[in-house]
C-alpha cells in the first residue's frame, strides 16, 4: 500500500512538473520571465554596455522587452509586443512601426531568439 501511495504522488509530481515546463504552449509562458545575460552574439552594438536584456510575457499574446544598462543603475528601457507560437517556434513581433519581428525556439527552459539580422540572443526562464 505505502508502494501504491508512494508512486501516486511520485507521478502526480512528475505530471505536474512537466507541464509547467512545456512553454510551447501560451498558457504555460504567459506570466514567466527570461534573462539574457550573455549578449556577444546579439549584434546589438558593444555587448558590454548592457547588463540583461529581459523578455516578460504578460498573457497569452503580449509579450514586453527591457534592457538595462550598465553604464547606468537605474536605466532600463522597456517596450511592448505581441507574440504567437506553434509548436516550440515563437514569433514576436515589436509594437511599433519599425520594431520588426524576431524567431525563435523554444528548448525547455531556453529561448533562442534570432533577429532579422542574423544576430541571435539566447534567453533563460527565471
Amino acid at each position: 500500500m505505502k508502494t501504491l501511495k508512494f508512486f501516486c504522488i511520485f507521478s502526480f509530481i512528475a505530471f505536474g512538473v512537466s507541464c509547467t515546463n512545456d512553454f510551447s504552449k501560451p498558457n504555460n509562458l504567459a506570466g514567466t520571465t527570461w534573462k539574457a545575460t550573455d549578449l556577444s552574439s546579439s549584434g546589438l552594438g558593444n555587448p558590454e554596455t548592457f547588463d540583461y536584456q529581459m523578455l516578460k510575457f504578460n498573457t497569452t499574446t503580449a509579450v514586453e522587452g527591457s534592457q538595462k544598462y550598465l553604464k547606468d543603475a537605474v536605466e532600463t528601457r522597456t517596450g511592448n509586443a505581441t507574440y504567437s507560437i506553434s509548436g516550440n517556434v515563437i514569433t514576436i513581433a515589436a509594437a511599433t512601426d519599425g520594431g520588426g519581428t524576431m524567431t525563435g525556439t523554444i528548448e525547455g527552459n531556453k529561448l533562442n531568439v534570432l533577429f532579422e539580422t542574423g544576430n541571435s540572443i539566447v534567453f533563460v526562464k527565471q
